[in-house]
């Protein structure tokens, strides 16, 4: 019996130590995987937070840039059907990036996460402990995914929001050049009424010139018939 117990024991702990190389080999295939990912995520993160900075200057360059414009032609034409770069577009910007900001403290703290788990002594560990952190790795692989898909959400958004504002601050400059059109039609007008003026008063002159030359060849055919 005592034999038998032993054999049990034999067999039992060489499962035990099958179970764990099982475990460790998918362990560590996993976290290759991952690495693989990480990096690959990291670089994505770095390359959205960094559009995302240039994105909001831009916006903020490009409105102000057009509001200059409009105050400048405003006191100097009295453009005043022009409005203004609407302030709200700017704000959705902001709150875009500040949701990116976010989603990227969050997608990095969970790759920090995952990154602890990367390093085990695979002499001193046992396999609960091994299968316990695949199943952290597994979680914080979801929500890293999570954040990544938002990340990658705000980051077409922004995307599509840029294109959107050059269309906006194309539209503005268009209405800018009606107005001066309208403007350049009303100097057209005023200058072709002066023209006109002008001519009429031109043509007074000539008739007043005609009418006093006609008096005055009256004046001396009277004077020479006198003598």
């Amino acid at each position: 019996i005592e034999d038998k117990i032993i054999e049990k024991n034999d067999l039992i702990n060489k499962l035990i130590e099958m179970r764990k190389e099982c475990l460790l080999f998918t362990y560590t295939t996993l976290v290759e995987t991952l690495k693989i990912k990480i990096t690959d995520y990291s670089e994505f993160i770095t390359s959205a937070t960094k559009f995302s900075k240039e994105f909001l200057k831009y916006i903020d360059d490009t409105s102000n840039t057009l509001n200059d414009d409009i105050d400048a032609l405003q006191i100097k034409y009295n453009l005043n059907q022009t409005n203004k770069y609407v302030k709200s577009m700017f704000a959705d910007a902001t709150n875009d990036n500040n949701n990116l900001i976010e989603k990227e403290k969050e997608a990095t703290k969970t790759i920090n996460n995952l990154t602890d788990l990367f390093t085990i002594d695979s002499n001193n560990i046992d396999a609960d402990t091994l299968h316990n952190n695949k199943i952290q790795m597994l979680y914080f692989n979801s929500e890293l995914h999570k954040s990544i898909e938002s990340i990658k959400q705000l980051y077409k958004k922004m995307h599509v929001f840029k294109l959107l504002n050059i269309g906006h601050i194309n539209e503005k400059y268009f209405d800018i050049s009606k107005q001066f059109d309208n403007i350049l039609q009303l100097q057209e007008n005023q200058l072709t009424e002066n023209l006109n003026s002008l001519k009429k008063i031109g043509q007074n002159i000539s008739d007043k010139k005609d009418q006093f030359l006609h008096a005055l060849s009256e004046t001396l055919v009277s004077s020479f018939s006198f003598f």
